[in-house]
């Protein structure tokens, strides 16, 4: 219910706004106050239609503040509805999928997942169901889906800590294993293997089954497959593959690892740690084969000089100022999330961070 108002108050306020001649206003101070839509052709960098929105809500002395809207790139259809308070994402909010379905509902503190937080499939059937605290962190019983809506796992988290039991359960509903922990997260003993198990008077608490041969595998091959996020984790590859790489791109071309190799290893060069999103979240420092540092990935930049304005892989501002020795010096650094919304901007003078800036 209160979902379905507050898309209904959302359309009807998109609704009228889009009819006011009084859109994109500025004051005499030049900060932008009341309704804005942000157009293709005012962003041409972001790869919209020419006339598609890109974005559109309140601005509250230059500042989000309200309600706001969240476009795919074909400048029609809703990607994110959500709340501003002060330029910052604050209250409830919802991400959807291109068909239209709700992709992930709930809300947001002072930068956090706060309370009840829903994700789910493109047929609209719920994987993800959990409660957060005031630190944004898991915090009570969390449950993930099959797509058939069927529970996968249960989890209890105590601050984001796992404690108590995590139990997995196959698609037909059957529990398939189970995990008990202590109140420190500690695990205390895991059952995996199909068996009956009681309590100290005999009675049965529980009953491990067998995966079905369908599911077998597909546990099996997450449990112990080699896959390319571990191989690049080990830093280590065939003679062959490095005796002249100095450079290896990632999968997706993006740069992984580059410098001096010996003995098939990265010898003084960088890692680049990508999540899975393919956004870069650092870069390992390697001198004489030892990991010596790592950088974080809002102050690291590629090497470039001068007065430029960085675009990530959406076309949207990454940052914008002057660079020294591959570091914003002075200028702003934009943080979004991994559907594109604007979290927050970091303003840096001489190389080092100084404060957050207006969104």
């Amino acid at each position: 219910m209160k979902a379905t108002l507050f898309i209904s108050i959302l359309i009807l306020s998109f609704g009228i706004y889009a009819q006011s001649d009084t859109l994109n206003q500025k004051d005499s101070l030049g900060k932008k106050q009341g309704y804005w839509i942000i157009y293709g052709k005012d962003e041409p960098n972001r790869g919209f239609p020419v006339e598609g929105k890109i974005e559109e809500g309140t601005y509250k002395d230059d500042r989000k503040h309200g309600k706001w809207k969240y476009y795919y790139k074909d400048g029609e259809s809703a990607k994110i509805i959500g709340s501003f308070k002060h330029g910052r994402p604050d209250g409830f909010f919802e991400k959807y999928y291109r068909n239209g379905r709700i992709k992930e509902q709930g809300t947001f503190n002072k930068m956090r997942y706060a309370d009840t937080l829903k994700r789910y499939n493109e047929e609209g059937v719920i994987i993800y169901e959990g409660v957060y605290n005031k630190e944004g962190k898991e915090h009570g019983i969390v449950r993930y889906f099959h797509d058939n809506g069927k529970p996968e796992l249960i989890k209890t988290f105590n601050n984001g800590v796992s404690i108590d039991t995590t139990k997995r359960f196959s698609f037909n509903g059957d529990l398939i294993e189970l995990v008990i922990y202590d109140s420190r997260g500690v695990e205390i003993k895991s059952f995996s293997k199909p068996q009956v198990i009681r309590d100290s008077t005999g009675k049965e608490i529980y009953r491990i089954m067998e995966p079905p041969a369908s599911e077998k595998s597909h546990y099996e091959d997450a449990n112990n497959s080699t896959t390319n996020d571990t191989l690049r984790s080990s830093n280590i590859f065939s003679e062959e593959e490095k005796k002249s790489w100095s450079k290896c791109p990632g999968q997706n071309g993006e740069p992984w690892m580059e410098g001096e190799y010996k003995n098939g290893r990265l010898w003084n060069g960088r890692v680049y740690i990508y999540d899975e999103d393919g956004l870069l979240l650092k870069v390992d420092v390697y001198k004489n084969g030892e990991l010596v540092s790592d950088i974080p990935a809002d102050t690291f930049m590629k090497r470039q000089d001068g007065c430029i304005k960085k675009f990530g892989p959406n076309g949207e501002m990454n940052a914008t100022g002057e660079f020294k020795n591959g570091c914003l010096w002075n200028g702003r650094h934009f943080i979004f999330d991994k559907d594109g919304l604007l979290l927050k901007v970091e303003v840096y003078k001489n190389g080092k961070y100084h404060s957050d800036g207006q969104l």
